[in-house]
């Protein structure tokens, strides 16, 4: 499938890392971690789960896809 950058959408995901990270704004990062699912009580749905295994900066790539306008 080809997309553009019109066709993207974003959309957050609840994470955890084991060490401390000081979120800083229009930072790029490189983030592995592995991805479960767990069932979420109030909302009655099972949500992805990021558990972060290695998380780095890194420099922005040549031609950005994201705004964050």
């Amino acid at each position: 499938m080809t997309c553009c950058e019109a066709d993207m959408k974003f959309c957050r995901f609840v994470s955890l890392y084991n060490q401390y990270y000081n979120v800083q704004g229009e930072k790029w990062v490189t983030v592995t971690a592995e991805i479960t699912v767990q069932y979420h009580e109030t909302e009655n749905i099972d949500i992805p789960l990021l558990r972060i295994v290695d998380l780095y900066e890194c420099e922005p790539p040549e031609k950005a896809i994201a705004s964050f306008l």
